[in-house]
């Protein structure tokens, strides 16, 4: 529901939000300032100069909604680049954690089998000397 904006509320808001003095205003209503000064006292202005005044105020509404609706977009999007950036330094570090984890996996993997080979080739070799023993004990 919209609220209610009396005349006075229009012209000190325009002025504000643009900067204007009295004299411009007045200027980009085509109006003297003294008419101005009568709208505020509560006096009703002319129809045409209503409509141009109120139009005027709500461009300025609709502006304020669009940079509302601008600023909302922008901090969604921050939010989202921080995060996006938290991801990506997450996944470098894993990234980097996961190339140690394969170089270690990879060297503990050539020392189970330079063992393996030891292992075999001592078995092998205690092999052929019960082999020689049980030949020559016999």
């Amino acid at each position: 529901m919209n609220k209610v904006v009396t005349i006075k509320e229009m012209i000190e808001t325009i002025k504000e939000k643009m900067n204007w003095s009295e004299a411009i205003l007045a200027i980009e209503l085509g109006v003297d300032s003294q008419n101005l000064l009568a709208w505020k006292r509560g006096r009703t202005p002319r129809s045409k100069n209503y409509k141009r005044l109120k139009e005027i105020y709500e461009n300025l509404s609709k502006d304020d909604k669009e940079d509302e609706l601008s600023l909302k977009f922008k901090q969604t999007e921050n939010n989202i680049l921080e995060a996006l950036s938290d991801v990506n330094n997450n996944l470098k570090e894993s990234q980097e954690t996961l190339s140690v984890a394969r170089r270690d996996l990879a060297f503990a993997e050539a020392n189970v089998k330079a063992w393996e080979n030891k292992q075999k080739h001592l078995e092998s070799k205690l092999k052929g000397i019960r082999e020689e023993w049980e030949k020559n004990n016999v």
